[in-house]
C-alpha cells in the first residue's frame, strides 16, 4: 500500500492495520525511529529486539543507532565473544552485513551482526581450513585440501545454513590433479581465485572459475607462495602477494587476468623483511601499497 503506483481512495474514515507482535518491543523501535536514538529499557532482551528489527525491516537503523557512525580514530571494543574456545583463531572474515567467521583449525564459525553463533561449517576429513572469502552477504568459499571435498578443495557454502552449494573442481589440461587450494579472492563480477599447488609435479597456480566452471589455469611466477588476493575494482586486476616468503623476487604483483600478464612488481631489497601483510589503495590514478613487515629476527 506505499508503492506509488497504488491509488488511496479514502472516505475520510480511520483505517487500522493489527500487527500481531509483542508491544513492548515495538514501542522502542517506534521510539528509534522518532529520535534517531535507541534506548532499551532493562526489561527488554537486545536479541529479541534486534530480531523484531529484522521483522519490521529497520535492522540497519537499529546497528547504526547502537554502533554510532565508525571513526578510524577512536576505535573501541564495541562487542566480544566470550567463553572458552578451541584452537587458535587462524583467520577472521567479516562480511558485508556486519557477519564474521573464524577458522580454528577444520572448521568455520559462523557469527552474525549480533555475535551469535549460526552453523558451523566442518571439515569432514579432519583437514585444516586453509583460506575463507565472503562472496556476498550469505555466501562464503572455503578452501582446502583435494580430499577435503573430494572434487577440488574448494567449496561454496551457505553461511546462515552452513549447506554445501557447490565444488569447485582443480582440473589441468582436462585432468582432475591432487591441487591443494589455498589464498582466495573473488573479483567484482564474482569470479573466484585461488592460488592451487600439485605435490607431484610442484606446480603452482591460480584458478580462476565463473560461476561454477573453471575458465582459466595461470602459470604462477617464482616468487614465493601467494599469501593474499585483493581485487582491485578501479584497475580491474588482481594484487597477488607472497607476503611470507623470505624471497626478495617482486613479492607484490599487480596481475591482469585477462592477459595473463603482471602490470606491476614491487619488492623491498633494500632488507630482508618478512612482509605479513599488505593492502592496495586506489585513488584517482595512484596505486599505493601499505605493508607489514617484520624482520627475521621476530622483531
Amino acid at each position: 500500500m506505499f508503492e506509488e503506483n497504488w491509488n488511496l481512495h479514502s472516505d475520510g474514515a480511520i483505517t487500522k492495520h493489527f500487527i500481531d507482535r509483542n508491544p513492548d518491543y515495538f514501542g522502542v523501535l517506534l521510539d528509534l525511529l522518532r529520535t534517531g536514538e535507541l534506548y532499551i529499557p532493562p526489561k527488554i532482551d537486545k536479541k529479541h529486539l534486534y530480531r523484531e528489527a529484522l521483522y519490521y525491516g529497520i535492522e540497519d537503523h537499529v546497528r547504526s543507532a547502537k554502533w554510532g557512525p565508525f571513526d578510524g580514530n577512536r576505535l573501541r571494543l564495541a562487542e566480544s565473544i566470550t567463553g572458552l574456545t578451541t584452537g587458535e583463531a587462524a583467520i577472521i572474515r567479516a562480511s558485508p552485513n556486519s557477519w564474521c567467521c573464524v577458522v580454528r583449525g577444520n572448521m568455520v564459525k559462523m557469527y552474525n551482526w549480533m555475535l551469535e553463533e549460526q552453523s558451523a561449517i566442518t571439515n569432514r576429513d579432519y583437514r585444516t581450513v586453509n583460506h575463507v572469502c565472503w562472496v556476498d552477504s550469505d555466501t562464503i568459499v572455503v578452501s582446502s585440501s583435494y580430499k577435503y571435498l573430494a572434487s577440488g578443495g574448494i567449496g561454496l557454502f551457505c553461511a546462515s545454513t552452513g549447506e554445501l552449494k557447490y565444488n569447485f573442481q582443480v582440473n589441468d589440461d582436462d585432468q582432475l590433479k591432487d591441487y591443494t587450494a589455498g589464498v582466495l579472492g573473488v573479483s567484482s563480477d564474482y569470479k573466484l581465485f585461488s592460488y592451487c599447488t600439485e605435490k607431484t609435479n610442484k606446480k603452482n597456480g591460480i584458478g580462476v572459475w565463473d560461476t561454477g566452471k573453471k575458465t582459466d589455469f595461470l602459470q604462477c611466477w617464482p616468487s614465493g607462495k601467494a599469501s593474499k588476493f585483493q581485487w582491485l575494482h578501479g584497475t580491474n586486476c588482481l594484487m597477488v602477494a607472497s607476503c611470507h616468503s623470505r624471497s626478495r623476487k617482486c613479492p607484490i604483483n599487480l596481475f591482469d587476468f585477462r592477459e595473463n600478464t603482471v602490470v606491476l612488481s614491487w619488492s623491498d631489497a633494500r632488507d630482508q623483511k618478512i612482509y605479513r601483510d599488505v593492502i592496495a589503495q586506489i585513488e584517482a590514478y595512484l596505486l599505493e601499497m601499505v605493508t607489514s613487515a617484520v624482520a627475521n629476527r621476530g622483531e
